[in-house]
């Protein structure tokens, strides 16, 4: 067999020696009995053939990475994302003009909200009403573009912040020139009587027009008047109470020598307080017969500045000069430390002794609206000389040393400065508030009408505008801007 195989694998090479190169045989190969070799074709000489095919061989390592192809075409918009979040408000824009109707009044007109006025008249001043209802953020616009010029009425209540407007009023220089330190008024403003420091007390019976001088000179600190003006009660610093039942005419000395600093009476002029400096607040139910020492079981002996008292002289109120306030409500046999210390000066009070307004000086107006357990600071520091109060508390008048007289028409909340600067040292008013007295320390006394009307004058090219700022409880107004030097603000009856 061995032999077999070496004869078949040399007649393989053999034949594969001799086949020529192009022909190649396939298929199975048959061995013939006697070792021949045949081959697929039949034949059994040397010839060449394919063998079967082997297996794949591995792969081979990968070469390197081909350069990029071009970039293809842009692929179809997306669908549209959801909304962000919103950004921040941007700054305000800048502000638009009033309204956008304008009118050319020729005499006089209401006001509509959100018009413009022109006054063009060279001959006949425009006069405008502020309207009786609007809304808040309504503007009113008036201009003036003719000799005549304009005119804008409202009531006191009804327009506020008036800064930039000059203020006058009709004030008139009455009586002799003294150092004046206190003035009172009977509830119809008719009557009025005045005490000067080293000086008498002067009386008036016709509004301030005419005085006459009462008593001795003395110096005079307080005088206090009840609504009638028929009886007076006045103090004198390092002297006597004095009292007058005849409107001043003759007078009667009281009490002991004490360094008496003010005094307020009942509106019937039976019960009166009067405060010192340096000792107790005495109290008289006769109409100053008699007189007794208040506050001494609670050791209340004080510096005291001013002194107030309700209509019927139950309510008391007391002022301590770097100090507190005191209130009673038992005619003074009581008394309760009110407010923190503070150089309190004058106070003044309503009729029911609800409402109290009182000054600091060199400080604030402060007000209470429930008989002084609590107080609220209005205005700006001054020098602050005296205040007063009409009979509802709802108008009030005060003055200041080198200053101006502020008055208000809403129980303190809001001021409006009157007259010129001077040395005013003391004021009074009527009871429905609609008359002032104010006297100056050297000086003379001036009156004036106290309506609840004001009104704006302005000319040819002055220009102001309001808005409505509020419509409750009252309609109310504010000057937003003026144009111009010649726009004044005038108090009327």
């Amino acid at each position: 067999m061995k032999n077999v195989f070496v004869a078949l694998g040399c007649c393989l090479l053999l034949a594969l020696s001799n086949a020529s190169a192009n022909t190649i045989i396939s298929g199975d190969l048959n061995i013939r009995d006697g070792g021949s070799i045949v081959f697929p074709d039949g034949s059994s000489q040397g010839k060449a053939f394919t063998g079967p095919v082997g297996p794949i061989g591995p792969a081979g390592p990968a070469g390197p990475i081909g350069p990029a192809g071009p970039v293809g075409p842009v692929g179809a918009t997306g669908p549209t994302g959801a909304t962000g979040l919103t950004g921040p408000t941007g700054p305000a824009g800048a502000t638009g003009s009033c309204g956008t109707t304008w009118e050319t009044p020729v005499s006089s007109v209401t006001a509509v909200p959100n018009h413009s006025y022109v006054a063009s008249s060279d001959t006949q001043r425009v006069e405008i009403s502020l309207p009786s209802s609007a809304s808040v953020g309504d503007l009113i616009y008036v201009t003036g573009s003719g000799l005549a010029g304009w005119s804008v009425k409202y009531p006191a209540l009804s327009v506020i912040n008036v800064s930039g407007v000059t203020t006058t009023g009709s004030w008139a220089a009455r009586g002799p020139t003294a150092y004046w330190t206190g003035i009172a008024s009977s509830a119809d403003g008719a009557k009025l009587a005045a005490t000067a420091s080293s000086g008498q007390i002067y009386t008036s019976t016709d509004y301030g027009v005419t005085w006459t001088p009462r008593d001795t000179t003395r110096n005079w600190t307080s005088i206090a008047s009840s609504i009638d003006g028929s009886k007076l009660a006045a103090v004198v610093y390092g002297g006597q109470i004095y009292t007058s039942a005849d409107s001043g005419l003759t007078w009667t000395p009281r009490e002991t020598v004490q360094l008496w600093n003010g005094i307020a009476s009942s509106s019937d002029g039976t019960k009166l307080a009067a405060v010192m400096n340096g000792g107790y607040i005495y109290t008289s139910t006769d109409s100053g017969a008699t007189w007794a020492p208040r506050g001494t079981s609670q050791g209340l002996s004080r510096n005291w500045g001013g002194i107030t008292s309700s209509a019927d002289g139950a309510k008391l109120a007391a002022t301590i000069p770097s100090g507190n306030i005191y209130t009673s409500t038992d005619y003074g046999a009581t008394w309760a430390a009110q407010a923190t210390s503070q150089n309190w000066l004058a106070i003044t009070s309503s009729n029911d002794g609800v409402k109290l307004a009182t000054i600091v000086s060199g400080g604030q107006l402060f007000t209470s609206p429930d008989s002084g357990a609590t107080w609220t600071a209005h205005e700006n520091s001054r020098q602050w000389t005296s205040i007063t109060s009409s009979a509802d508390g709802s108008k009030l008048a005060a003055t200041v040393d080198n200053g101006q007289i502020y008055t208000s028409f809403d129980s303190g909340v809001t001021w409006i400065p009157r007259e010129t600067a001077r040395k005013w040292s003391s004021v009074t008013t009527s009871a429905d508030g609609s008359k002032l007295a104010a006297a100056m320390y050297f000086g003379q006394i001036y009156t004036a009408n106290n309506g609840n009307k004001t009104a704006l004058f302005g000319g040819e090219n002055d220009a102001i505008t309001f808005m409505c700022i509020a419509t409750s409880p009252v309609l109310k107004f504010k000057i937003m801007s003026t144009t111009g030097t010649g726009i004044t603000a005038v108090e009327t009856p």
